[in-house]
């Protein structure tokens, strides 16, 4: 029994593992970027929104700069971090991932979790400079309390910016559903 927690990109990796006949219990999207049939990355990101993730060679000051706007409470510590990690990513992921999407080789990733059937939690900062965070408001998912959670004083990098509230949301989830999975 599992549940399967997924940030930002994450949270398509899981959407497209779903169609591999797996069969968790729960399903977390923190900063969702999921898509589907009425559900294209247009709806889901920003218009005029970075275009760092999407390149294999950036700047690391532009990065450095990305993740300390980006990130709402936590500082400059973080920005540090987040941009070491971004930085361990292997080219050509990046531009990879871009020609996949402009190929049109992407699934119908809401209709993968939808079929589930379980209820899931999904969460956005309100302050999300990245996403549009209300492009799921009437995704025909099963949301998890019938709300999406959208955390106030986050960013997109909401675990970082409100750990306390996603942390105690996240634990009231999990023991739910893993009482629901009969663990």
């Amino acid at each position: 029994t599992y549940v399967l927690v997924g940030f930002s990109y994450g949270t398509n990796v899981i959407a497209e593992a779903l169609n591999h006949d797996i069969q968790p219990v729960g399903i977390v999207l923190s900063a969702s970027c999921i898509i589907g049939a009425d559900y294209g990355m247009d709806k889901a990101f920003k218009a005029g929104g970075t275009t760092i993730f999407f390149r294999d060679e950036n700047n690391e000051e532009e990065v450095k700069k990305f993740f300390t706007t980006a990130l709402i409470s936590s500082g400059v510590g973080n920005a540090c971090i987040y941009t070491e990690d971004f930085f361990s990513v292997r080219s050509p992921f990046r531009s990879t991932l871009l020609q996949s999407i402009i190929d049109g080789k992407v699934s119908d990733e809401i209709d993968f979790v939808k079929r589930l059937k379980i209820p899931v939690q999904v969460f956005f900062g309100l302050e999300d400079n990245l996403l549009n965070i209300h492009y799921l408001d009437d995704a025909p998912l099963s949301f998890w309390r019938k709300t999406i959670h959208k955390l106030p004083g986050a960013g997109h990098f909401l675990q970082s910016d409100q750990p306390e509230i996603f942390s105690r949301l996240l634990a009231e989830y999990l023991e739910e559903r893993f009482t629901a999975g009969h663990v």
